[in-house]
């Protein structure tokens, strides 16, 4: 981390001189994506964040952090820092529908009542990622035409790294239908499951292993963040 921030002191030294202009906020995005090595460094900066005045720390992640597995944030820095209460993000409502309806017209087909996804398209996540694509690829209208979009492009673009993103994929997909809970990658390109990680396809568990992500809606199961085309 120094490293890449071009700081040679202690992570406190770093903090303290953020918050030095009265107060400061420390964002830990998504507690459930980070990997082993990667948790060693978020709970050193909490820790260290809880014990300069001023200083608040917002996380997120999904409503099932803490469920699953343990919450891995250390207790000592929660009891010093204090709990605030729980925002709660669902997905959208009806009045912020048509917000975007009105704001993006372009959103309409997809934010229409009888889409037939439209569980999957009416959450922020998965949403982002439709409108997110080039726009010459036309908008999927159902969850089969998301799923083979899906695969085609390897969650991803069409660029030099899509191939091997695409052998990670049908990896990992085989041991998933094996029913693995940890899909292993040593195998497999680095800087392909580097991107499917980042892209939010993949967990990374550490040591190797990954697993595929879901994302929840109002009132149903959990459905997989992405959909198997074999």
């Amino acid at each position: 981390m120094k490293a890449a921030l071009g700081f040679d002191g202690t992570a406190r030294e770093l903090l303290a001189e953020i918050a030095a202009a009265g107060g400061a906020t420390l964002f830990v995005d998504s507690l459930d994506f980070y990997g082993e090595g990667e948790k060693i460094t978020v709970i050193d900066l909490v820790r260290e964040a809880a014990t300069i005045p001023g200083f608040s720390v917002v996380a997120t992640a999904r409503r099932d952090f803490g469920m699953s597995a343990p919450n891995w944030l250390a207790d000592d820095a929660i009891g010093q820092l204090g709990l605030a209460e729980t925002v709660i993000i669902n997905d959208l409502t009806e009045s912020e529908v048509e917000e975007l309806r009105e704001a993006s017209p372009e959103l309409a087909a997809l934010l229409a009542e009888d889409h037939p996804a439209r569980a999957l398209t009416r959450n922020l996540f998965r949403l982002a990622r439709l409108v997110s694509r080039p726009s010459k690829d036309a908008l999927p209208r159902t969850e089969v035409e998301m799923a083979r979009q899906w695969w085609e492009s390897a969650d991803g673009e069409y660029n030099d790294g899509r191939r091997d993103r695409s052998r990670v994929l049908r990896a990992v997909a085989e041991q998933a239908l094996a029913r693995a809970e940890r899909l292993d990658v040593r195998d497999q390109p680095a800087m392909a499951v580097n991107a499917l990680i980042a892209s939010g396809c993949l967990r990374d568990l550490g040591d190797d292993r990954v697993a595929f992500r879901s994302i929840r809606h109002s009132g149903s199961s959990p459905i997989p963040a992405v959909v198997f085309v074999l």
